[in-house]
């Protein structure tokens, strides 16, 4: 029973974790939409104090989380703050959609969808990586995430302002689950707090000598593709605007679904999400070249694509260092995320003040080029299951070699009550193997192994190999006379 209550408390708190993402991603379309009613001028007023309120706030997330990790730990688990933030993000919603023709409250409420903005998607993507096994898990995740969020959207676009009311109010619904939360803190949480404070924490520069340079310089290439490609329809006109933005909708939950799909089949999240991003920003780049009058939407939706399965690509990058090294989650969130934002920003920059003047035949050279590189890195850093060996990474042993681990193996199942499957499952989870390892090496399918791995957490009591790993540390010390 307990294990089954424990099971059941895992999906409930996915579900929430999934449900915070998406209505989080909702805001920003909210506000997109209700530009349309400040004009063509309106617009890039909009954007720009929206970006530039989530700009400041991103930066001082980060600046903090590295200055002072164990602040920072103390500011994601603080649910005043996280009420204020998400208070504020509704508040905001609403202003934007009261305001009109680009008036005071329409500027007040971008901002303060903005401001909170850094700090929430810091605090939700550390939740969402710490309830995920597998890279595939996390693409499933945050992928119902931006379905969510698409549905907000769509809602909000067909039904009219009404329903952006009743959508602006729906942040508040992730409040109810404050007051539970802080009821359910169960000994696993903090022996997975002990296993993040036992990390490692290195500077920025120690951090990124530790991590793979050919994947920071693979995710780097992806970043300036993806800002070489990136266009505004915002000078145009309100229409074009606003069908660019459903086009962008519409084509991120496209993406979203095809990966999904591909993924549950082909159990290669990596593999399908690196394809189907040479796939649209291929596409993007022959749509200068169709005999169309107007290819705008097309390359909007084409570029929306690439972008989502990079979005979905980091995440699952994310995880996978942060399963594989011993580097603080700030620290890797920080050198990820800021090295594809910074790439994206310089190759907009780039695009907008250097490519605008050059001939076309120029541009063109220079977006084959990089879609060149992207293949590359795509094949060199994505084309096998087990990436960890592609980047140059070996997972460590759970329990060290002085150490019988069939001993360790034996005296957790019996104190916990696996089976004799599990059992099996957890020795090679302790030999650092992964899951696509597992299921070939005991024949069973990669659902079968992820339910295993599932119930094995579920019955110990914890949520992620790094609980797990604060587990076997603990029984090491206790029962083998062997240090943390």
């Amino acid at each position: 029973m307990g294990a089954i209550k424990s099971e059941a408390q895992s999906r409930q708190r996915r579900l929430g974790i999934t449900l915070d993402l998406g209505i989080y991603w909702g805001w920003m379309s909210l506000v997109f939409f209700s530009t349309a009613l400040a004009g063509i001028g309106g617009i890039a007023s909009v954007e720009l104090a929206n970006f530039v309120a989530l700009t400041v706030s991103t930066v001082v997330v980060g600046i903090l989380a590295f200055l002072s990790p164990a602040l920072a730990q103390k500011m994601a688990e603080n649910h005043l703050l996280r009420a204020t933030t998400t208070l504020a993000a509704s508040t905001g919603t609403l202003l934007v959609l009261w305001g009109s023709n680009g008036d005071a409250l329409l500027i007040i409420g971008a901002c303060l969808v903005g401001l909170p903005e850094g700090f929430l998607l810091y605090l939700f993507v550390n939740r969402a990586i710490r309830q995920c096994h597998s890279a595939e898990d996390v693409v499933v995740l945050f992928s119902w995430a931006l379905l969510i969020a698409a549905a907000l959207y769509l809602t909000v676009a067909f039904l009219g302002t009404a329903a952006g009311y009743i959508c602006a109010a729906l942040p508040l619904l992730s409040l109810a689950g404050l007051a539970t939360d802080a009821h359910k803190r169960s000994p696993q949480n903090t022996e997975g707090s002990d296993a993040e404070t036992a990390r490692t924490r290195l500077s920025f520069w120690g951090a990124g000598q530790k991590l793979p340079w050919k994947l920071l310089l693979g995710l780097a290439v992806f970043g300036i593709a993806f800002g070489l490609m990136r266009i505004s329809a915002s000078s145009e006109s309100v229409e074009v605007f606003q069908e660019s933005y459903l086009a962008h909708t519409l084509a991120r939950a496209g993406t979203t679904v095809v990966a999904l799909v591909l993924i549950g089949k082909l159990k290669k999240a990596y593999w399908v999400l690196s394809t189907l991003q040479l796939l649209a920003f291929t596409l993007g780049i022959c749509s200068y070249w169709l005999p169309f009058e107007s290819t705008a939407a097309l390359t909007v939706a084409a570029t929306t694509a690439g972008y989502t399965c990079l979005e979905l690509m980091l995440w699952a990058v994310l995880f996978e260092l942060f399963l594989e090294t011993n580097v603080a989650f700030n620290t890797l969130y920080g050198i990820v995320r800021g090295l594809v934002s910074l790439a994206t920003l310089v190759a907009t920059g780039f695009s907008l003040f250097v490519m605008a003047s050059m001939p076309e035949e120029i541009v063109h050279m220079v977006l084959l080029f990089f879609l060149l590189a992207m293949i590359l890195v795509s094949s060199l850093l994505f084309g096998s299951r087990n990436v960890a060996s592609l980047w140059g990474l070996e997972r460590s042993a759970m329990a060290p070699e002085t150490v019988n681990s069939e001993q360790v193996t034996q005296a957790l199942s019996k104190r916990y009550g696996l089976t004799t499957r599990e059992t099996e499952v957890m020795g090679l989870l302790m030999k650092g193997r992964n899951e696509p390892f597992i299921s070939e090496a005991l024949f069973i399918s990669s659902s079968t192994t992820h339910s295993h791995v599932s119930h094995i957490y579920a019955k110990i009591g914890v949520h992620s190999r790094q609980e797990l790993l604060s587990v076997i540390d603990k029984e090491l010390k206790n029962n083998f006379g062997q240090p943390k």
